[in-house]
């Protein structure tokens, strides 16, 4: 698509007929129907994840805004976390985000902390897990995440793992 640098991640909501794409050189978030007629564009620095949640795109950023939610029907910022580093609750290098299941939260890899951080569909912060490490119960640069009913995958590039 001409409006695409380098698409970094990307979600389709099949019932409503929409694709959103982090284009990272871009730094933008993208909204597309299905038929590839753009909808929308974000500025969004380094885009890097994204999300479709009810009438929401939550996206993630690798610059100063780690953290979007914007409105799934013209794009604006509705709200941000610019809550940068290492420490309980900020972002670095956030690579991706998806929807807890059944829950009204989102979980967003923190990839330069080893770990998984959730927050509610407000951004604010609620809880986080796993750390950086050689150690087996630690992480060594996360980078997706998939949650289902029962589970959590976790893809660990470092680590070479999917533990």
């Amino acid at each position: 698509h001409p409006d695409l640098k380098s698409p970094e991640n990307v979600f389709v909501d099949d019932k409503r007929d929409l694709m959103a794409v982090a284009d990272y050189d871009n730094s933008s978030i993208l909204l597309f129907d299905l038929n590839g007629q753009l909808k929308w564009k974000q500025s969004l620095g380094l885009a890097h994840g994204v999300l479709i949640d009810g009438d929401f795109v939550y996206a993630t950023g690798l610059s100063n805004i780690p953290l979007a939610k914007l409105d799934l029907k013209n794009g604006s910022i509705i709200k941000e976390n610019k809550l940068i580093g290492v420490e309980k609750g900020e972002l670095l290098y956030a690579t991706q985000v998806v929807k807890v299941p059944n829950q009204n939260n989102i979980a967003v890899i923190n990839t330069n902390s080893g770990r998984v951080v959730t927050y509610n569909s407000d951004l604010e912060f609620i809880s986080e897990f796993g750390s950086m490490g050689p150690q087996p119960d630690q992480f060594y640069r996360p980078y997706g995440l998939y949650f289902d009913a029962d589970k959590i995958l976790i893809a660990d590039t470092q680590k070479n793992l999917l533990p």
